[in-house]
């Protein structure tokens, strides 16, 4: 035997030595390879295979010096899936799914022996291609592609763009700059138990072979009604009106292939499209068929068929990005269809669009009346071009520029202020339209408008970040609005100080000025910590649940913590035009506290805020009685020992947003009407609250009751 010239030869050689994985038959050094003939085997093949495989299969193996070795079986071998056919008629085992770069690094030769004998065992079974991966393609070794925006409603015919070998499509209206083509149609089937790796069709006959239906006559049915488009109003706009148009136009061949279940033929499991342009002209073709051009200006079959002669360039076809290509690729249920009303496009809300418009998720409604700044491009999906230019107008073309149905994706855009009374109701109405609002405006007056003035019954999400940028917090509302955005974020102020994790969760506000006025700067933020919370919040979107929550994700090092909570349900009271929210929390801790007291009476203060605006006082918390209070049966005098520490410490975790609203105290019994010492301790309040211009609060603990009072 020859001498081999690589050194992978020489180790398969010594593997099959040592392995007893076949016999080597011959060896031949050509200029550029070395050609080990081996017979494989004997294998382990069921009695009765599937495919027919031999106890003993002879194989070529090529090997290269920068190349991957390919594998030469029988050129009899059953079309089988991972088999390639070139187009000699030559076949090759597909070994390995990556690039040979991917594997090369840990390719041996017993390893590359066994893949060989585990391919034929397996094949034997039909049990190599698993169930989890990609279908074959049906045709191998094509390397052009064409690009197909969408088909025309004149079906016959499309423009394309040529550039070198590969196909790309332009508008109807840029007809001086593209080519027009004929486009042949032809919807085949083909059962998937036969979907392999077929030679690749080079003339119309083999493709007429390469599928049991006949191609060539669906494709010549079409050829007459071609040619009448002369009797169209689409003559003078395709050809000009000239005849010698039509017969040199080039002709394209759009092969439809309906892929079919194997147990239900039935049962269509994917469609193929391949592309296909004849070498020649659509007078070629039509005289490949055996028609001539009449004096009378007709086209008349008057000769025998010649289209095996007619060569065919193949392309792969390129699917087009639109909102359901975004959806496969990020694994998301296709029939998903919620609609999302965002409420603010800046730094989070931007990227958090971002992230559902590429994955295709929903259909979105944007809200936003500002301009993108220069400095905005520091942390956002827009750039410099997008300068000067409302936000709302700009995430259209963002969307327009992406997909290629971008109105399956985007419903509307309102360049608003959210605050404008003519709007009002204009908003209402289209947020009713939608089943989600989702408010990124990172404000609490746009939140608290949303909640209590525009949503309605729409359910609200509310995102926003700390001011430092290393926090993202979500306020989700549950589906029927039980607890609403405003009563989440008071729930959420309460999470700060009473998690010593979170009581500099509001800190930190560094800012950068932007321009010469002293109110234009801007926080200093991370764009890695933004683009990492824009991440988590769209995740949620993507999965929300039916329940309220509130959470907040912080980014601590390399990690993200959270903290999860289901907020607690609120009891409403009314006074004259005030509304009392009081947190269930409080009332539990009031019993508690009671119970624990008995025989005596209790107390402690009332920690809430106030919205002036819209009339509501926010009962979130209580605290317990200070250790110089007098405790008695029939009477309660609260002292002072570390109280004003504690308001004081609620008030700098929450940056305000909390503080003292009023005083509760406990009754030994079930009457939770006020005493006379009640209705002076309630003048108290007043008088004391007054000093700060905020109405006054007092809470009656009783057994099974707790009354609340009321005074503006």
């Amino acid at each position: 035997m020859e001498e081999c010239k690589y050194s992978f030869s020489k180790e398969i050689i010594k593997a099959l030595e040592t392995n007893l994985y076949g016999i080597l038959n011959k060896v031949e050094s050509k200029e550029d390879r070395d050609e080990l003939t081996i017979d494989i085997g004997p294998l382990s093949i069921p009695q009765y295979p599937v495919v027919d495989v031999k106890k003993i299969e002879r194989v070529t193996i090529h090997v290269f010096d920068d190349l991957a070795p390919m594998v030469f079986c029988r050129t009899d071998f059953p079309i089988v899936p991972h088999l390639n056919v070139h187009e000699n008629n030559d076949r090759t085992l597909c070994l390995f799914e990556n690039n040979y770069e991917e594997y090369r690094y840990y390719l041996n030769a017993k390893i590359f022996l066994t893949r060989i004998v585990k391919w034929f065992e397996k094949t034997a079974k039909n049990k190599l291609h698993r169930e989890d991966q990609p279908d074959e393609p049906l045709f191998f070794g094509v390397n052009s592609y064409a690009y197909i925006k969408n088909f025309y409603e004149i079906d016959l015919f499309a423009r394309y763009r040529e550039n070198g070998l590969d196909l790309y499509e332009e508008n109807m209206d840029s007809a001086s700059n593209s080519k027009l083509y004929i486009q042949l149609y032809s919807p085949l089937n083909k059962p998937d138990n036969k979907n392999i790796i077929s030679k690749l069709p080079k003339t119309l006959k083999e493709l007429d072979v390469a599928f049991e239906e006949n191609v060539v006559q669906l494709l010549e049915k079409q050829i007459l009604k071609i040619w009448n488009v002369r009797k169209t109003q689409n003559y003078k706009l395709l050809f000009q009106e000239v005849e010698n148009n039509i017969k040199k136009c080039p002709v394209l061949i759009r092969i439809y292939v309906s892929i079919l279940e194997d147990n239900n033929p039935g049962i269509v499991k994917r469609t193929v499209l391949k592309i296909f342009k004849i070498n020649g002209t659509f007078e070629d073709l039509y005289k490949a068929f055996g028609y001539i051009r009449t004096k009378d200006k007709k086209l008349k079959k008057c000769k025998e068929e010649d289209y095996a002669s007619i060569e065919l360039i193949p392309f792969e076809m390129i699917v087009p990005f639109s909102s359901k290509l975004a959806k496969i690729c990020n694994g998301i249920d296709l029939k998903e269809n919620i609609k999302f009303f965002q409420i603010g496009i800046g730094t989070l809300g931007a990227q958090i669009a971002n992230n559902c418009i590429r994955a295709g998720f929903g259909q979105w409604s944007y809200l936003d009346c500002d301009r993108f700044m220069p400095h905005n491009t520091a942390r956002h999906i827009f750039n410099r071009n997008n300068v000067g230019k409302a936000k709302v107008d700009e995430i259209k073309k963002y969307i327009e520029n992406i997909f290629i149905d971008p109105e399956s994706y985007l419903l509307e855009i309102h360049k608003k202020d959210i605050f404008n009374k003519k709007d009002k109701f204009e908003l209402i109405d289209k947020i009713k339209n939608h089943d989600v609002v989702v408010d990124c405006s990172a404000s609490v007056a746009i939140e608290r408008y949303i909640s209590d003035v525009l949503a309605n019954e729409t359910r609200c999400v509310s995102y926003f970040m700390n001011p430092s940028g290393t926090a993202l917090v979500m306020l989700l509302e549950d589906k029927e609005r039980e607890i609403t955005l405003d009563l989440l974020e008071m729930q959420y102020y309460r999470m700060l100080y009473s998690d010593s994790n979170l009581h500099k969760h509001l800190e930190n506000e560094d800012s950068t000025y932007y321009s010469t006025s002293c109110r234009s700067k801007s926080l200093k933020l991370s764009q890695d910590n933004i683009s990492i919370l824009a991440g988590i919040a769209s995740k949620t979107i993507k999965d929300l649940q039916a329940e309220s929550k509130i959470a907040i994700w912080t980014i601590e090092g390399f990690s993200v913590k959270d903290i999860v909570k289901k907020p607690n349900c609120y009891k409403k009271y009314i006074f004259n035009n005030w509304t009392v929210m009081v947190d269930q929390f409080v009332m539990d801790k009031l019993y508690e506290w009671r119970k624990e007291k008995l025989p005596n009476e209790t107390g402690g203060v009332l920690i809430g805020a106030f919205d002036f605006e819209r009339k509501k006082c926010y009962v979130v918390d209580a605290l317990p009685s200070p250790i110089d209070s007098k405790e008695m049966r029939c009477s309660y005098i609260r002292g002072t020992t570390g109280l004003q520490e504690s308001v004081d410490k609620i008030k700098e975790i929450t940056r305000d947003s909390l503080y003292y609203i009023g005083e509760w105290h406990s009754h030994t019994n079930d009457i939770t009407l006020q005493s006379e010492l009640d209705e002076k301790l309630m003048l108290y309040i007043v008088e004391n609250n007054e000093k700060s211009s905020i109405p006054s609060v007092m809470a009656i603990a009783g057994e099974t009751n707790i009354s609340f009072y009321f005074e503006n």
